[in-house]
């Protein structure tokens, strides 16, 4: 399952001190490929006023968890965490759930009717 996370700073732990976080930040970095190699993160980008978001692969909100939070900077954020649909899948979901909120459940029916002219 894919996951929309944006990284916002303003978690529970405070950045440390910028000698310190200058480490955690270069331990970040190295996390990050690692998890991109390893296809748990299929893209990662920064926010230009602070924080990132990532397109992340879980396979639980469990799983999600522990990843984020086994970060480095892990506690140092709030996250904000979206479940993706794939846009084919969810388009035709959309499309069928309008047809039978407006139709109802014959609307196969209905539009066959009105394609016949009748």
């Amino acid at each position: 399952m894919k996951f929309l996370v944006i990284a916002r700073p303003g978690g529970p732990v405070h950045e440390p001190e910028p000698d310190h976080m200058l480490g955690i930040l270069e331990r970040f970095r190295v996390w990050m490929q690692e998890q991109i190699s390893a296809g748990r993160v299929d893209s990662t980008y920064l926010l230009a006023e602070g924080g990132g978001g990532s397109v992340i692969n879980a396979d639980t909100a469990e799983e999600l968890m522990d990843l984020l939070l086994g970060s480095p900077t892990g506690a140092m954020f709030r996250y904000e965490v979206h479940p993706l649909v794939n846009f084919e899948a969810g388009m035709e979901r959309s499309i069928e759930a309008l047809r039978e909120a407006h139709w109802g459940p014959n609307h196969a029916e209905h539009r066959a009717a009105v394609s016949a002219g009748r």
